[in-house]
């Protein structure tokens, strides 16, 4: 089973996701240029967190709740969830220790500041 959504881009035309089951295998493809090179793209991101935002067309809504029952048979809302939890803690992370960087640049610039 496919389901193909378009997803709205920065041009005119949409890019097209899609959701195949293959024999119960899940495959997310877009053909967005972050996707065409196997990255997790916000196209795909926005779907499978069951955003429908950049749902191109308003018509496709039930494509788009298919896709929706799809990924939840395979799970992926509950692997997408600590992902999105992972994430969360790595971003607190970096900007603690871009806060300990910057203070500990600025100790070393006091210490190094002589008088010419």
């Amino acid at each position: 089973m496919e389901i193909v959504l378009l997803a709205k881009s920065s041009g005119d035309d949409p890019y097209k996701v899609y959701f195949k089951d293959e024999g119960g295998i899940l495959s997310v493809f877009c053909r967005c240029r972050a996707g065409e090179f196997g990255q997790l793209c916000k196209h795909k991101l926005s779907f499978l967190k069951g955003d429908a935002k950049l749902l191109y067309d308003p018509e496709q809504k039930e494509l788009f709740e298919q896709v929706q029952k799809m990924l939840r048979r395979f799970s992926v809302m509950e692997l997408f969830s600590r992902y999105e939890d992972e994430v969360s803690k790595i971003d607190t992370g970096i900007k603690k220790l871009k806060k300990t960087k910057k203070k500990i640049r600025a100790e070393f610039a006091k210490k190094i500041r002589g008088k010419y």
